[in-house]
């Protein structure tokens, strides 16, 4: 719980309104305790130790309001760092699940059916994506890399000729050429667009687990029709579980996609 209440008050001071982290911790949390309360009422022993069972329906009852309301986004802040656009995009202000589904483009996407699209009806460009702010960090930490670089250079330099006792300056060419001249560029590209890049691979990489477990789901399924006297909760438990497999695979991959495209 204090690991709840540590990132919601960090995520607040960022004036972050919805958290994917949170969300996952109280899925988490959601999921043991429904566990261990569907245990119970299957045991029927409440008349034994109705304390317990009390206890184990109100701690869910409140971990389910908490998951619900993490499913919800907060209140923009009340004063923004960034100025206030005329149409902004509503992914901004859009919650994790919304995010995660593409939901926050359901709006546009039904404007579009009614209606042909005008240029009115396109968002603005948020500012994290936009080419002065991209622009700006890129060529900061750039500047920052090359002075490094430069650095780095002039100390080998002045190694070697320290080195040798006497300088020798048929040898200068090639040790200005030594550096590469894109290193310092790649280091920058890295820095500013580090989180995008692994981002998109991790959810490529569990897209393509996702696409290789329905398959194997598959497979148990067949065997499960094979045989003769199966329990029935098993045909349903695969049958869900190559239906989640299925869509978590779809997000996934439409989340790398997404990402690359915007990058």
């Amino acid at each position: 719980m204090s690991f709840a209440v540590f990132l919601i008050h960090t995520k607040r001071k960022k004036g972050v309104q919805s958290s994917g982290v949170l969300f996952g911790y109280w899925l988490l949390c959601f999921v043991l305790p429904a566990t261990n309360a569907a245990q119970q009422a299957s045991g029927a022993g409440f008349q034994s130790d109705p304390v317990r069972h009390l206890s184990t329906y109100l701690c869910l009852s409140l971990v389910v309001a908490q998951f619900v309301l993490s499913c919800l986004a907060d209140q923009p802040p009340f004063f923004p760092e960034d100025p206030q656009q005329s149409n902004p995009c509503p992914e901004t202000g859009a919650a994790f699940p919304s995010k995660a589904t593409f939901w926050w483009v359901s709006g546009l996407v039904w404007r579009g059916y009614r209606r042909p699209l005008r240029p009115k009806d396109l968002w603005s460009l948020g500012r994290e994506n936009s080419s002065e702010e991209l622009v700006s960090r890129l060529e900061k930490e750039w500047m920052r890399n090359r002075s490094a670089a430069r650095g780095h250079n002039k100390a080998i330099a002045f190694k070697r000729k320290g080195g040798s006792g006497m300088e020798a300056p048929e040898t200068e060419p090639f040790l200005r050429q030594e550096g590469s001249q894109w290193r310092p560029l790649l280091k920058a590209i890295w820095q500013v667009f580090h989180s995008t890049f692994l981002l998109g691979t991790l959810s490529l990489v569990i897209s393509d687990v996702f696409r290789f477990t329905v398959p194997k789901l598959l497979s148990l399924f067949l065997e499960f029709i094979g045989d003769p006297k199966p329990p029935a909760w098993k045909g349903y438990l695969l049958a869900v579980l190559m239906f989640l497999s299925a869509c978590l695979q779809t997000l996934f991959e439409q989340q790398n996609m997404y990402r690359l495209k915007v990058l």
